[in-house]
């Protein structure tokens, strides 16, 4: 069977019934970090998603919060899917094991609340920069208990994190892991194409893509040049 082939097709399903605002481009990544953070919340399989900055992961959880709004969503699947609801904590260097438990304690709440409402609500832990917190205060230590989804939680909740580089093994290895490499140059001409705002706009100012296709090209070859200098360097 052919497996990618159908992930795509999903994939593409699934933009389809998504809407970007003008100025965003709809690029490959943008698509694979919406779809998995969509699949995973649905499914309640926590989420790591690995990459440079500037490869849309924020963006990404963005823009799901923004269309799974389940009934008062705009399109036909976002609406028979349950309300997307993320909890939002920002990682930092000083980052402690207790305010990463509270935010899933907060999460937990909601979630059992609205259960207990009836209201068709899925929350999830949205972990920014989670490869800040210094490895030697252990503060992601506890991410361990609620991960491995222990009998004594009082509901499950969803878990995207997202970070510049891999997390270690014991926190890795639990959840689905979907890595960004920076940005080609076709990605890059998509990034420019989308930022040009609406279709309307981007033909009445199409006569400068050349121009910016040279222009990507130098900034990749300066790029390159620049990190095999401080490899050298090293």
């Amino acid at each position: 069977a052919d497996v990618e082939g159908a992930l795509t097709a999903s994939m593409h399903a699934l933009m389809r019934q998504t809407h970007l605002d003008d100025g965003i481009a709809s690029t490959r990544g943008l698509q694979e970090n919406i779809f998995m953070v969509i699949m995973c919340c649905l499914a309640e399989v926590p989420l790591m998603i690995v990459g440079p900055p500037g490869s849309s992961k924020t963006l990404a959880v963005t823009v799901v919060s923004e269309n799974a709004r389940g009934e008062y969503s705009k399109s036909a699947f976002y609406k028979s899917t349950p309300s997307l609801v993320p909890l939002h904590y920002q990682c930092s260097r000083r980052s402690t094991s207790n305010e990463i438990k509270a935010i899933f304690e907060r999460a937990i709440t909601r979630q059992v609340k609205a259960k207990q409402e009836r209201v068709n609500t899925a929350c999830f832990v949205f972990m920014d920069e989670a490869g800040l917190p210094e490895e030697g205060r252990e503060s992601l230590k506890v991410l361990h208990y609620y991960l491995e989804r222990h009998n004594a939680v009082a509901a499950r909740v969803g878990f995207v994190a997202i970070t510049n580089h891999l997390l270690d093994a014991a926190k890795s290895n639990r959840c689905a892991l979907l890595t960004r490499a920076k940005p080609d140059h076709e990605e890059l001409m998509n990034v420019a194409r989308g930022c040009l705002g609406t279709t309307a706009e981007r033909r009445a100012i199409v006569c400068t893509v050349p121009m910016m296709r040279k222009g990507s090209r130098t900034v990749l070859k300066l790029d390159s040049s620049a990190a095999e200098s401080t490899q050298a360097g090293l």
